[in-house]
């Protein structure tokens, strides 16, 4: 990552795109430990 990040998780939840049923989306880029 450019400014020293090992990594990035982004989580959405919810009616995405409009839908009906709501869902959960996650994304994981590069290293993402469970700790700080």
């Amino acid at each position: 990552m450019q400014n020293g990040a090992l990594g990035i998780k982004i989580i959405c939840k919810g009616r995405l795109a409009g839908a009906e049923i709501a869902r959960k989306e996650k994304v994981m880029e590069g290293r993402v430990p469970l700790t700080h």
